[in-house]
């Protein structure tokens, strides 16, 4: 019987009869398309397997990789490189630069290689199921040899389901010694070995920040990768990679650290990317915070598709969603990594992508009116606010550029002496600007450089009157990187930043001094874990966005309460009838009326 499912390239749906072909050609954009398990026939099965036989379950899930590497061989043979990078992102998750480099390497003949391997559990007495895996770009043998070593084991796990039970696991053993010695040989299983590895991997798994993000528990790949140097006495280095995975997310650990002569094990840093960017890092200069969060994390990178959000919808005696739009898509009123939203006196919606320099713009309904672009494809935007004028204030590649909103016609950008370095900017009352500025510390002939967290402040005219150098780490004795403000209609500023425990809402005058903080680092009640956003309402309440829930206090920092969002909110702003507006990993916009008292 037919049944129908989505291209993931174009939408459009596809008709499947049904047979045990792993990718179809979609009938409308030409694409290739992985057909969904539940669909296939023609299942592989293992046999009766003992629990716990983990080495099955990688020969299986290499088994499911199969049909997908030998499409993408062929589509790059045939030269249709473009479908071959987006079969390799489909089936490995990863982003488009990535499968890019994956695709050219295959096609020049180069090594790749392929971590991530799931293996699951078989319970005693229970035939074992091949089933969909996870596998993010690393490998160890040329495109061509893989592609056969792979047809031979799913020859030999065919086999095995078809012979008698003894006879059949024979095969599997002998599929199972190959395996172990083909991995052995390529330095997999002795990097898994590694005691740096291992202590990376328990503060890994442990961390109350890596737990939050990939859920609960956190495991490993079997397959690792990297380099080790020895030395005299017994020190050793370690440069490793392995992918880590949990129920809501999956992505990559990159492993730095020494067995010292004593046999201790020393972990300088381990950073976490999901989709190519890092979310997450530990470092030996602040070991006792663990791992803090990077730039920014997205929901849309935790997996290569959809996961519906397990968070109930916001609590209807806070706030009620009234409209939503947007959407996964490069076309007009979609989005492809949005993260900044502003307002102007007209109340048309300004919404940017993180990368290729798009704003798009809306009218109040959400209804789509036009789109300009700043910068190149390689443009990053991290900020942006517009004025009741219509002039929009856009954050590129760590410049300030003003930009006509309703044409996208550039006004120039606003100077400061200390150089590019802006991360987020707010209005003022007064129709003056906010910017948050940072700076890495450095190092430079040995000398050692603090980073720098400021807050700028610049008049109408688009002239610096004010900087508060150090802003949140002169109040924390640790560099705030991202420090996210907002002000409300008196002028008081509001900055949520700091991480780890130091994690609070700053409270200044409208002068720049430092008056209170509060909130704090945790996932209860008016705790604070991984804030990502903050705005403030007409009535100076204090909104701020923590995983899937935005915290309420008042101007005095008294918790009121919180409601839940669909996913990760990357950006909020109120608009003038203070309805407030989200930007969601889930690539929507949503508005809110909010119903206090």
């Amino acid at each position: 019987m037919s049944q129908t499912f989505k291209c993931p390239n174009c939408g459009a749906p596809i008709d499947y009869d049904g047979g045990p072909d792993v990718t179809i050609e979609c009938p409308y954009c030409k694409g290739s398309v992985i057909v969904p398990e539940e669909l296939r026939g023609g299942r592989v099965h293992l046999g009766a397997l003992g629990e716990g036989t983990g080495l099955a379950g990688v020969l299986a899930d290499v088994t499911r990789l199969a049909g997908p590497l030998a499409e993408i061989a062929r589509l790059v043979r045939s030269g249709h490189k473009i479908e071959a990078v987006k079969l390799y992102r489909q089936t490995f998750g990863v982003g488009l630069q990535e499968a890019k480099e994956a695709v050219d390497k295959i096609e020049r003949g180069e090594p790749i290689t392929m971590t991530d391997v799931t293996v699951e559990r078989i319970a005693v007495g229970e035939p074992a199921v091949l089933t969909d895996v996870a596998v993010e770009p690393i490998a160890s043998a040329r495109a061509d040899q893989g592609e056969r070593w792979v047809k031979r084991a799913l020859f030999a796990t065919v086999a095995a389901s078809m012979a008698p039970p003894v006879a059949g696991m024979a095969v599997i053993l002998a599929c199972l010694v190959g395996f172990a010695l083909m991995f052995y040989a390529i330095g997999i299983l002795p990097l898994r070995l590694n005691p740096v590895y291992r202590a990376a991997m328990e503060l890994v798994k442990n961390d109350p920040a890596v737990i939050e993000l990939f859920g609960s528990p956190v495991r490993d790949s079997l397959f690792v990768v990297g380099t080790t140097e020895g030395a005299l006495g017994g020190y050793e280095t370690a440069n490793l990679q392995v992918a880590i995975r949990g129920p809501q997310a999956r992505g990559t650990a990159y492993i730095y650290g020494e067995k010292q002569e004593n046999g201790i094990c020393h972990i300088s840093s381990i950073s976490i990317k999901i989709g190519g960017e890092r979310v997450l890092e530990y470092s030996d200069r602040e070991p006792e915070k663990g791992f803090q969060p990077s730039r920014a994390v997205t929901q849309t990178d935790l997996a290569p598709t959809p996961v519906p959000s397990p968070t109930p919808p916001p609590t209807p005696e806070y706030a009620s969603v009234v409209l939503q739009f947007g959407g996964q898509g490069t076309g007009a009123g979609r989005f492809q990594d949005a993260r900044s939203i502003a307002f102007d006196g007209a109340g048309r919606i300004y919404v940017a992508e993180y990368t290729g320099g798009r704003v798009q713009v809306f009218d109040p309904s959400g209804q789509f009116l036009t789109q300009w672009f700043v910068g190149d494809s390689g443009t990053c935007i991290t900020g942006m606010a517009a004025d009741r004028r219509g002039t929009v204030y856009v954050v590129a590649d760590g410049e300030i550029l003003r930009v006509e909103g309703a044409t996208g016609q550039s006004l120039g950008k606003l100077d400061y002496p200390e150089g590019d370095g802006f991360d987020l900017v707010t209005l003022s009352p007064d129709g003056g600007l906010l910017a948050t500025w940072f700076e890495y510390e450095t190092i430079s002939e040995g000398v050692i450089r603090r980073g720098r967290d400021d807050l700028v402040r610049f008049d109408a005219q688009g002239n610096v009157t004010q900087v508060l150098h150090d802003v949140i780490s002169s109040l924390t004795d640790a560099v705030s990187l991202h420090s996210y403000p907002a002000v409300d209609g008196r002028g008081h500023i509001f900055i949520v930043g700091g991480g780890g425990d130091d994690t609070a809402i700053f409270k200044f005058t409208p002068e720049g001094r430092f008056v209170d903080r509060f909130g704090s680092h945790g996932s209860g009640p008016g705790q604070l874990e991984g804030p990502s956003a903050i705005a403030v309402d007409n009535q100076s309440r204090v909104y701020v966005a923590a995983s899937s829930r935005i915290e309420v206090f008042d101007a005095t920092g008294r918790y009121l309460g919180a409601f839940r969002t669909e996913g990760y909110v990357f950006a909020m702003a109120f608009n003038d009838q203070n309805e407030l507006f989200t930007v969601t990993g889930a690539q929507q916009v949503t508005k809110f009326r909010l119903n206090w008292p």
